[in-house]
């Protein structure tokens, strides 16, 4: 099962949250430790990714992980 538009809901929630904190995909990117591609991939909805990954960037991005998919 694959949801393309909620991919892409919570790449762009990702995305606005990252710019609201002032921080490039590369520091957010070291400081999830996500590769920095694979990121980039989440963030434009390309790719599909592990729950683990959601409470990372949750975490760093200092949001609950529920506003990144709602």
């Amino acid at each position: 099962y694959r949801d393309e538009e909620l991919l892409i809901k919570i790449g762009n929630n990702i995305r606005k949250c990252r710019e609201e904190l002032g921080i490039s995909v590369k520091m957010l990117s070291i400081r999830s430790g996500i590769g920095y591609r694979h990121l980039n991939r989440i963030e434009v909805g390309e790719v599909d990714f592990r729950i683990s990954y959601l409470f990372k960037l949750a975490k760093v991005l200092g949001v609950d992980p529920g506003k990144l998919i709602t």
